[in-house]
């Protein structure tokens, strides 16, 4: 009895398993590299072609040059956040499309400035001037902020994902 509750004890320490702080994906625990992304789990090890030591960032091994994580990208980017803000404040004026016209997509860009800039003759604010005179017609200010406010969002998170953003 005591040697299978060893023996289970045993089995479950190979069961758990180790989170990768740089992509999140569970490997087996000792491992020396996440199973995932290539990273080294326990901050430093060693190349598997020379034997020199590599700290967790390392893309090549300073003793051979050996290629340890191809295309690895820094997960910080600025170009999404740069983007969303380009999109919302510029936004709020109905200047739509700034956001995707610095992550480079220039023809939704400009179809978002066409549409924000329509937007701003039959958007709420000129709607409440037609409204003074055709009162019957108060609904329509309240579609058109419904409609410009979803539209606003739409292009700035769409903004943010041409941009890189997840």
């Amino acid at each position: 009895m005591l040697a299978t509750r060893e023996r289970d004890g045993a089995r479950r320490s190979q069961d758990r398993t180790a989170r990768c702080g740089y992509c999140g994906c569970l490997s087996p625990e000792g491992a020396a590299f996440c199973t995932g992304c290539g990273q080294i789990l326990d901050g430093t090890g060693r190349c598997p072609s020379c034997g020199g030591s590599i700290a967790a960032f390392d893309r090549h091994c300073a003793g051979c040059g050996l290629t340890l994580r191809h295309g690895t990208k820094s997960k910080v980017s600025s170009r999404p956040l740069a983007a969303l803000i380009l999109a919302i404040v510029p936004g709020m004026f109905s200047l739509w499309g700034i956001g995707h016209l610095f992550a480079g997509k220039l023809k939704k860009g400009l179809l978002f400035l066409f549409m924000g800039l329509l937007m701003m003759l039959v958007g709420p604010f000129p709607l409440a001037f037609i409204v003074l005179f055709l009162p019957d017609l108060a609904f329509l200010i309240v579609v058109g902020a419904i409609a410009w406010v979803v539209l606003w969002l739409y292009q700035s998170v769409d903004a943010y994902r041409e941009a890189g953003g997840e």
